[in-house]
């Protein structure tokens, strides 16, 4: 069993069965399916419960009735999150969008602004450091890890810089064209000498 730090969003998604795919201009009818805990945080995080792992969660959340669905879903699954930190006043609305066809579109609607760790911030006891996360500041705190722990992080969408990890996750979809070109290179670029 491994201890992991997970820097990823816990989110309540609201997911829409829609009659038609979304396009520019389009009316759109739909269904509700419900609520359901989502976001990096729930999502990669339960599955690593699932595999006999410890996971503490670290990410921003409101203080609202939202965000404490939202601690009492992931300690349901096993989660850790005594490290989210609540922030007024509202949780994200998060809508999965779901056409006919499987596709989707993911809205996020007045999110707090994303964790950012203490500069201080030491990842010390953990195996492994998961981030998914676009906050520039998380990269210190890679760094520091990248010494003693595995870490993985999923590739950022916007260029922050160094983004020191072992191993970087990329969605084809998520990648902008100045990575998609070489997106091996843009990766080693970006990891520096952690790389593997």
């Amino acid at each position: 069993m491994a201890r992991i730090l997970l820097f990823g969003n816990l989110n309540r998604d609201r997911l829409l069965r829609l009659d038609r795919p979304v396009v520019p201009g389009g009316r759109l009818s739909g269904v509700s399916e419900g609520h359901r805990l989502g976001g990096a945080g729930a999502n990669v995080g339960t599955a690593l419960v699932w595999a006999g792992h410890q996971v503490r969660v670290c990410c921003a959340i409101g203080s609202d009735e939202a965000g404490d669905w939202l601690l009492e879903q992931a300690r349901a699954q096993g989660l850790e999150v005594d490290w989210v930190d609540r922030r007024a006043p509202n949780t994200a609305e998060v809508l999965i969008l779901r056409s006919p066809g499987g596709e989707r579109t993911i809205l996020r609607i007045d999110a707090p602004p994303p964790f950012v760790p203490a500069p201080d911030f030491d990842p010390d006891g953990f195996d492994c450091l998961f981030v998914n996360s676009q906050s520039a500041e998380v990269a210190a705190v890679m760094r520091r890890a990248a010494g003693r722990a595995l870490v993985v992080a999923q590739m950022p969408r916007v260029p922050l810089g160094s983004w020191p990890a072992h191993i970087l996750i990329a969605s084809e979809d998520d990648l902008p064209a100045r990575i998609a070109a070489d997106p091996l290179a843009a990766g080693r670029e970006l990891a520096g000498a952690f790389g593997l």
